[in-house]
């Protein structure tokens, strides 16, 4: 397997005054009830429908997907509702749906998979949505993912399936952007059936995208729920990708994600396992997996087992106490291998103590929900700059907000920390980096609320002032890293609105 390298990961926050803030702990305040759903919810994204500057929420439910226009405070109204279905027998919605402008007008469209075919709404302004467009898909599918994989500046689609005239047989489906508001037809890749040879009725895989190579094309992870490997389709460097490389992993994975968690500059697998389909429950694990320098030598390293509480479909990698390091959201919800269908209806985080370690025995936030929590995310939903909580309240189908407390738990000075000026802060799209004194600056990175990199500039030659043009990024709370000729890296808020 090519050796999977450099991923610079949040490990320092710096205020632009030399302050160090300290956040190690985390509350929120009492969850409230924003939304009620006629039919089950089953997936919950955020993001800016109507262009306003304000988060919305965007929820499928079952096959109706809704749209809540945030009003700034944490709070949201029905803004839109749209069938993801055309014809009366079509198949319900898969459990996830993608916001991303695929037609590169600053607006976000939905793309989702469904049991037979790829639905596609493009944003026409104010959050209102286009017609549905569907493409053949071929397969079944409940993941999907986006990435530019051509490097054409317009955002393709991947989406894994089984094959159905052999389920035994899986792909990945790449859909290529036309770059006109359509998408060309499917192009499939194939897993051989040995690697993913499973009872049909199995539940199926999660799909991700990233530059795994250091080649600037993003490639593709595809895990399979009941097998301990997952597959990585490299990039040709065309938009087309390799036969897939084999990486064992000690338990099936049910969803994956992949971050520098150890801040090695080198990307770990986070994955969301399940040891076993035995009645009369399963046990999910997590696991954490480190790319040695060797080729194709993944060693587990850290294991959170939770055998206590029956059932979770979800997680989350997100910076929630904003300290520089990855922590675990995951929320509980009931299983239907219990016999008792009891409810343990709790939504845990764990905070990363630093070098990839937590307490899994006292999370550092755990409240009852009164409801299981099923799809969550983190965003920040009232503008303080905080990362809030919204989930899926499965049992009475409804969407749940819960947002962040402010809690600074130490706060000093240090005169060893260099400081950089960026400013304005907040700004509408262009950012000016000044250097402390008798530092320069190599190269900038650009990381979104979830701790994805969204934007790089390597300078050829080391600058004390740098200008970012940043208005092709969406308004959001973003973190800016600045790394210095010397080796010394920064890291500071700011705002785009």
């Amino acid at each position: 397997m090519k050796k999977i390298i450099t991923f610079l990961c949040v490990v320092l926050l710096v205020a632009a005054m030399s302050i160090q803030v300290k956040a190690q702990s985390i509350d929120f305040y009492d969850s409230v009830k924003v939304y009620k759903t006629t039919t089950m919810p089953i997936s919950l994204r955020s993001g800016d429908m109507d262009g306003d500057g304000i988060e919305d929420l965007v929820v499928a439910a079952y096959d109706t997907l809704h749209i809540l226009k945030g009003t700034g405070d944490g709070t949201f109204t029905l803004l839109h509702k749209y069938s993801m279905i055309t014809v009366v027998g079509d198949a319900a919605v898969s459990y996830n749906f993608v916001l991303a402008d695929l037609t590169n007008d600053g607006k976000l469209d939905v793309v989702f998979p469904n049991s037979d075919y790829l639905g596609f709404f493009v944003n026409t302004g104010s959050g209102a949505l286009s017609p549905l467009k569907k493409y053949n898909l071929g397969g079944t599918s409940d993941e999907i993912a986006v990435a530019d994989f051509n490097l054409d500046g317009y955002l393709d689609v991947v989406v894994p399936t089984n094959n159905f005239l052999d389920p035994h047989y899986k792909y990945i489906a790449v859909f290529i952007n036309n770059k006109n508001g359509t998408l060309k037809n499917e192009v499939l890749y194939s897993v051989p059936p040995k690697d993913y040879d499973a009872p049909e009725s199995v539940a199926g895989f999660h799909v991700n995208t990233l530059d795994l190579n250091d080649d600037s094309y993003p490639d593709v992870i595809q895990s399979y729920e009941v097998k301990d490997s997952a597959a990585v389709y490299y990039n040709k460097g065309d938009g087309t990708f390799n036969t897939p490389v084999r990486i064992e992993i000690p338990l099936g994975v049910k969803k994956i994600d992949v971050k520098d968690m150890d801040h090695d500059n080198r990307l770990d697998f986070i994955a969301l396992g399940q040891r076993s389909y035995l009645l009369p429950k399963p046990i999910y694990t997590f696991g954490f997996y480190l790319q040695k320098a060797a080729d194709n030598d993944q060693v587990i390293t850290d294991t959170l087992t939770v055998p206590e509480r029956n059932y979770f479909n979800d997680h989350l990698v997100a910076d929630v106490n904003n300290d520089g390091e990855y922590d675990l959201v995951i929320p509980q919800g009931y299983s239907a291998y219990d016999a008792n269908n009891t409810y343990s209806d709790s939504l845990v985080i764990y905070l990363n103590k630093g070098n990839v370690t937590f307490d899994i025995r006292t999370p550092s936030f755990s409240r009852s929900m009164k409801v299981y929590p099923t799809s969550v995310l983190m965003d920040d939903l009232n503008g303080d700059h905080l990362l809030d909580l919204a989930y899926i309240g499965g049992g009475d189908s409804t969407i749940i907000v819960m947002l962040q407390k402010n809690l600074v738990t130490a706060i000093s000075s240090s005169s060893s920390i260099e400081t950089t000026i960026i400013y304005p802060n907040p700004s509408s799209g262009l950012l000016n980096i000044h250097a402390s004194a008798g530092q320069v600056i190599q190269a900038v990175s650009v990381y979104d609320a979830m701790g994805r990199k969204v934007f790089l500039q390597e300078n050829e030659t080391a600058q004390e002032n740098i200008s970012l043009d940043l208005n092709s990024l969406p308004k959001g709370l973003y973190l800016l890293e600045e790394e210095k000729e010397s080796g010394a890296r920064s890291i500071q808020h700011f705002v785009l609105q």
